[in-house]
């Protein structure tokens, strides 16, 4: 159990294929199945796909300064100065490339623990929104963020083209569809490519996949298997994270 509390702390909290995708100059994707990173000459492209159908479900080019918008595209510039982060992941991978202050929106501070974040939205320096069903316009207007991202779930974000039409890119984030816990990890790579932080992001990853394949290999010399016992109550009903799921991965 202690293995998985570590593991659990260090990949920042909620098919066993691996992609071998060749994806930045600093790095690849080798666990994520849920996103793309692709480079095309001075280009850069981020595809999200859907894991329900493995297609992609939206790509932007991710355009630096002096390029310009590619015809029939969406096109995100970067280094984004603003991002509305609509899950505690997304916080804690931001604090980890020392992001947080293009944080201007987030989802409810109950489940958020960094105390930067807690202490900016008690002084009114953003704005929580209630969770991530935002029903107007209004509070990402004002807030002025470039980027939403927000937990993918198939569907279009709400208000999302008149987001998009007024210049605000909403992006599907599905790291907690991932299948293995570093494919969940690896999407700091995501925050990465839109702060102009891939090496940082890239290196930071490479130290949590080191870290990670200790204890494993720590793990498989222990003699105790311990039976665990996982799920959350909601109603009347138990829910267990799936056989393929990366918890039941970090499990295992």
């Amino acid at each position: 159990m202690r293995f998985i509390l570590i593991v659990s702390l260090l990949l920042f909290g909620c098919k066993s294929t691996v992609n071998k995708e060749v994806v930045t100059k600093s790095g690849t994707v080798n666990y994520a199945s849920n996103f793309k990173i692709e480079k095309k000459g001075e280009f850069t492209f981020l595809k999200i796909i859907n894991p329900e159908t493995h297609q992609t479900e939206i790509q932007y080019f991710l355009k630096k300064e002096g390029q310009k918008d590619l015809e029939g595209m969406l096109s995100i510039s970067v280094p984004i100065k603003s991002i509305a982060a609509l899950s505690s992941t997304h916080i804690g991978m931001l604090n980890k490339l020392d992001a947080l202050d293009k944080v201007l929106i987030i989802s409810d501070t109950n489940y958020i623990s960094n105390t930067f974040i807690k202490e900016k939205c008690n002084k009114g320096l953003l704005k929580s929104v209630g969770g991530e069903g935002i029903e107007t316009v209004e509070p990402i207007l004002y807030s002025k963020v470039n980027v939403v991202m927000y937990s993918g779930f198939g569907k279009p974000f709400n208000h999302q083209d008149k987001l998009e039409k007024l210049g605000i890119y909403c992006i599907p984030n599905y790291d907690w569809r991932e299948f293995h816990p570093l494919g969940k990890a690896e999407w700091i790579k995501v925050f990465g490519c839109l702060l102009g932080k891939e090496k940082e992001a890239s290196e930071y990853f490479d130290r949590i996949e080191a870290k990670y394949l200790e204890l494993l290999n720590l793990a498989k010399t222990s003699d105790k298997k311990p039976t665990v016992f996982s799920g959350s109550l909601l109603g009347d009903d138990w829910y267990a994270p799936a056989g393929e799921s990366f918890n039941a991965k970090l499990y295992q």
